[in-house]
């Protein structure tokens, strides 16, 4: 046990709970945060632009039936490979981008999100994740969030094609035929 009070009686009192302090500290930046499903992440952070038809806050209440496809998405559910049959228009892109919001902020590592054509990713990004980044605070650059802004002046930055987060991490998108040109040891991925 450190004595202390060879400090004398103030300056020792004032160590003994600076360590106290910086055990607190040191404990609480080791625990690992909270186990959450891909569908708590998006309730909790997802956010729409206010010139989306259905503005504000993610609602489960407006989809319940992409809850269970988002929480297979979660790492510790055991399903490996989820397949979504669907309809054109009914959230399946929406699950994606919570998931991939999710990962960027609580499970960093690489993704590669396929489309049909280079183009049709390109045009995905464009359309649907940057303005998500911009709505959602927790990504968004500009708010600390965890994606890196375009075109940094250091060229670490986000790209059309290549979206970096700020765990050195990369999210490719990619058509069907240019998959073969990322070169990645291993990625997480969404085909469409």
């Amino acid at each position: 046990m450190f004595d202390y009070q060879r400090f004398g009686s103030t300056a020792g009192d004032a160590l003994q709970a600076n360590v106290k302090a910086l055990d607190r500290s040191m404990a609480a930046g080791l625990r690992p945060p909270r186990r959450m499903k891909v569908s708590e992440w998006a309730s909790a952070n997802r956010r729409f632009a206010d010139d989306d038809p259905i503005p504000g806050p993610w609602r489960h209440e407006t989809a319940p039936e992409l809850v269970e496809i988002m929480d297979a998405l979660t790492p510790e559910d055991p399903c490996e490979e989820a397949s979504i049959i669907k309809c054109a228009q009914s959230g399946g892109s929406a699950s994606a981008e919570n998931w991939i919001g999710f990962i960027s902020d609580l499970a960093p590592g690489p993704m590669l999100f396929v489309q049909g054509t280079l183009t049709a990713a390109l045009a995905w990004a464009a359309e649907k994740f940057w303005p998500m980044v911009e709505a959602t605070p927790k990504l968004n650059p500009a708010r600390g969030g965890t994606i890196r802004a375009q075109g940094t002046a250091d060229g670490d930055g986000s790209t059309k094609g290549k979206i970096s987060l700020c765990a050195v991490q990369r999210l490719r998108a990619a058509g069907r035929r240019d998959v073969g040109g990322v070169a990645a040891p291993a990625h997480r991925s969404i085909r469409r």
